[in-house]
């Protein structure tokens, strides 16, 4: 039978996890053959959104840009429309074998492209959400559980053109328990379009003077802790980065630019702008892919965050991440070090999303100065002193940029920028919010940075850029290797270290290292918490199960697949740690040939040509062999299923006899004429639940008094050894 299997071609592509989401740039070919997939099995049933035209003209006069040289702006690159659509009035679902999807496409004509605004959003576990373009050539997801904020508010990444389609998938396990209300569709009517070379253009509007971080490698570490923010509003930008506290606590405290979250420009904060302020995204990580190539690497996103400080005459604001870019899979994460003492800088850098765009790098090699005059802004005067003033030798910054950190000779966080004059003329200033004043900005909690940066009030004066620490040791242990040791790597000196674990395991503590020791096989963790803050490092650890464990089963099954070709399959439910399978099938009959393979972990599987055989498996384990037995033969064997999976009170169990496809069957002088089932249900204790013998058909079995969770049921042929084993989900 031919099937659709949504699960498996979705999460084959879902790489992060956490509270981020990937967007892939020119997806690989792997990637685009299981985009095809999805789109084949909904595209033709699915409905399309035709968003209304406007006057793109009368919203960049409103832009005023020809007046771009000013930077005290975020970049507005788009056009919000208004919608209210569900999972249940809008948008069409698909059943599938494994579950359904609900997928809806756009198209807004001449968009550069699509973001979306969701309300009211909830994902179960297991369902996830992707968004392609029709070019296939951005896929953005997946979107799971972890990545929506608690109050349901969630703003997409740009998705390049004019075609715009999202898919979210449910499993039968949570079928109708998402939740989604598209309340905003974006138009971008300038920043990023793809050309008919497949390579991605920047706006027209881009000053030509502009240099590209992935072109200076000694600036890298700093650029991975620099993100583009995509306001609340979902049309316009700024810059900002991840910024370190003086107790290393590596707490996700992002600085970025006052004027950013004044939206109104009256100089003071609403709750309804800091409200906005905290529905905010942050994109990591987007710069091209390398110096001499125009296409972009992939970027990964965060959704929320919590204001916590801020002062419009230095024009700062600090808000904490929901998520922690560094305790997810995005890479090399890193914490920008700062200098509060006011010394003279004698250069001055800035890393920044000018317009919205692949990451740039703008240097003055001379020395600054603060301004001792006022600067007149927009939502009020500055304070003399307030602002370090730069003339860029090297480099421009534009619209998008504000808010982008401006770093010292010693790559150390002294400010952000706040505005000025761009061009590529290099005689025009441009200003930054002076780091030291914003420590104690205006007295209060919520106008500076001191109590935030420096909890302790340890008065330490600098800071230095340091990448997310890791825990170091094995992932796969064995329980009679004990012990096993573990320590926090790349951890800045003088950093506390507390140590907790979950699973059958045991830890003893020692500073920054700890050793662990395992009892049983299965799950478990490590965890670090960094100098008693909110961040906590943790490494997921698998005991790997000992041949010796009387729980630790191989069992061998098989059925033919057609064309003269039978497939072997190993079930091991209760085996941990497996790292490869060794299959052995020795040939009955036929001069004693025999056949053999190494599949990985996920490899239980092997097809071979139709025959006789004694299969053994050996499931390799980090602790030694577990071997699985049985013997295969080609003709007259039979198929079991077991549904509905989950089951609520009654699961039924179908049997059918395979006539002359089959595998496991006996030879024909020793088949009985009337053949009998033993069906046996166990949990995952190994505890026979339920026995009944039966012929072939359907039969049903009473699991209402049995609680939720994970069973195994075998089914045996009269006369085999060996079961055919399914996994059983009861869901009362």
């Amino acid at each position: 039978m031919k099937r659709i299997y949504l699960i498996t071609i979705l999460l084959s592509i879902a790489y992060f996890v956490n509270g981020q989401v990937q967007i892939n740039y020119q997806p690989t070919t792997d990637l685009l053959v299981k985009i095809n997939k999805v789109n084949m099995a909904t595209r033709s049933v699915a409905n399309i959104m035709m968003l209304p035209t406007f006057d793109i003209q009368q919203m960049l006069e409103e832009d005023s840009l020809d007046q771009i040289g000013t930077v005290e702006v975020p970049f507005r690159f788009g056009k919000g429309f208004d919608t209210d659509l569900t999972l249940n009035e809008s948008g069409l679902w698909q059943n599938t074998d494994d579950g359904r999807v609900w997928s809806m496409h756009f198209h807004s004509s001449k968009a550069k492209s699509l973001n979306f605004i969701f309300n009211n959003f909830y994902l179960p576990d297991s369902a996830e959400l992707y968004i392609v373009n029709a070019d296939q050539t951005v896929l953005y997801g997946p979107v799971t559980a972890s990545c929506i904020p608690e109050d349901g508010f969630f703003m997409t990444d740009l998705i390049l053109g004019e075609d715009v389609s999202i898919y979210l998938f449910e499993p039968n396990l949570c079928m109708g328990q998402s939740r989604l209300n598209i309340t905003k569709v974006v138009h971008a009517y300038r920043g990023l379009s793809i050309e008919t070379d497949g390579i991605m253009r920047s706006s027209e509007s881009l000053l030509p003077c502009h240099n590209d971080v992935v072109c200076f490698s000694d600036w890298s570490n700093e650029s991975s802790g620099i993100a583009l923010v995509l306001l609340a509003d979902g049309t316009a930008w700024c810059s900002g980065s991840l910024i370190m506290s003086a107790d290393n606590s590596f707490r996700p405290y992002f600085l970025t630019a006052f004027h950013c979250i004044d939206a109104d420009k009256q100089g003071s904060l609403s709750a309804a702008e800091i409200n906005q302020a905290e529905h905010w995204m942050f994109k990591f990580g987007y710069k091209k892919s390398s110096c001499s190539y125009s296409y972009i690497s992939s970027g990964i996103s965060f959704n929320g965050a919590m204001f916590r400080s801020a002062y419009r005459d230095t024009d700062f604001a600090l808000v904490e991440l929901n998520s922690n870019p560094g305790n997810t899979q995005y890479p090399s994460a890193t914490w920008l070090g700062w200098d509060k003492t006011g010394s003279t800088p004698l250069s001055g850098t800035y890393i920044h999303h000018p317009l919205g765009t692949p990451m740039k790098i703008s240097f003055d090699v001379n020395t600054l100065s603060l301004h001792n005059g006022t600067l007149n802004w927009s939502n009020g005067a500055s304070s003399i002193n307030t602002h370090w003033k730069t003339r860029l030798d090297n480099g421009v910054v534009q619209p998008g940029s504000s808010g982008s950190p401006l770093l010292d000779q010693n790559k150390r966080v002294i400010g952000q920028l706040h505005g000025g004059n761009a061009t590529c003329s290099y005689n025009e200033d441009t200003y930054s919010g002076a780091f030291h004043k914003s420590w104690t900005g205006g007295g209060s909690n919520s106008t500076r940075l001191s109590n935030w940066l420096d909890p302790n009030n340890s008065g330490v004066m600098t800071t230095n850029t340091s990448s997310y620490p890791y825990i170091s040791g094995a992932d796969i242990i064995c329980p009679y290797d004990n012990p096993h040791s573990y320590s926090v790597s790349g951890i800045p000196a003088n950093t506390s270290v507390t140590w907790t674990c979950t699973g059958g395991i045991s830890i003893s503590a020692n500073g920054t290292s700890c050793t662990v020791n395992a009892s049983t096989a299965g799950y478990a963790s490590v965890s670090a918490h960094i100098n008693s803050s909110t961040t906590i490092l943790t490494k997921n650890i698998e005991v790997s199960s000992d041949p010796a464990d009387p729980n630790a089963h191989v069992y061998v099954s098989g059925y033919s697949i057609g064309n003269g070709m039978i497939r072997l399959e190993v079930s091991a439910p209760a085996i941990y740690g497996i790292r490869s399978y060794i299959w052995n099938a020795q040939s009955i009959g036929g001069g004693g040939s025999s056949q053999s393979t190494q599949t990985g972990p996920n490899g239980d599987y092997w097809t071979i040509t139709a025959g006789n055989y004694n299969v053994e498996v050996r499931a390799v384990t980090q602790c030694g062999h577990i071997v699985g037995s049985n013997t295969i033969y080609a003709a007259g064997s039979y198929s079991s299923s077991a549904s509905p999976n989950p089951a609520n009170n009654t699961l039924n169990v179908n049997i059918e006899e395979l006539e002359n496809e089959g595998v496991n069957a006996l030879p024909a002088a020793s088949r009985q004429t009337s053949a009998y089932y033993d069906i046996r249900l166990y949990n995952l204790q190994g505890t026979l639940l339920r026995s009944l013998r039966v012929a072939s058909g359907q039969t049903s079995i009473d699991v209402s008094g049995l609680p939720g969770g994970n069973y195994f049921l075998h089914v045996y042929k009269d006369g085999t050894a060996e079961p055919q084993v399914h996994k059983i989900i009861i869901s009362h």
